[in-house]
């Protein structure tokens, strides 16, 4: 089995400082950080990211296109999903939200799983409030 392929790179978003990380062809991690505290390895996939969030800042990229690599167990991933079909300038309540995805009593559970999403951003957990 070959090595596999991680990269890394800093974004400066008008938001602050994003560190956007890759395993392969997919982005594994995208999070605001206080400082650099490592080099950059620019891989393909860490290049259209930082494409698509230059874009997503500046441009007004309404949807992201990058391939995800999500680490959390099945109800967390189906959250994220479901996270990542709410349109920018969408807004929808952890309730709403608990309903999409099947589990209509599970608000807090969605709440949580928000909260440990490792992908900002392209995932957007901002979108989604305690009520609407």
């Amino acid at each position: 089995m070959g090595r596999i392929n991680n990269g890394r790179a800093y974004f400066f978003s008008p938001a602050g400082l994003i560190l956007i990380e890759s395993s392969g062809a997919k982005i594994t991690a995208l999070r605001f950080v206080r400082r650099i505290s490592s080099s950059a390895e620019k891989t393909a996939i860490i290049k259209k990211a930082l494409r698509e969030l230059s874009e997503y800042f500046y441009k007004h990229r309404k949807k992201f296109t990058l391939p995800l690599k999500f680490s959390g167990t099945d109800f967390q991933i189906k959250v994220w999903k479901e996270l990542c079909k709410i349109p920018r300038g969408g807004l929808i309540s952890y309730k709403e939200l608990a309903a999409k995805i099947g589990r209509p009593r599970a608000a807090r559970a969605v709440a949580n799983a928000c909260g440990l999403n490792k992908i900002a951003v392209i995932v957007p957990c901002h979108r989604v409030v305690a009520s609407v």
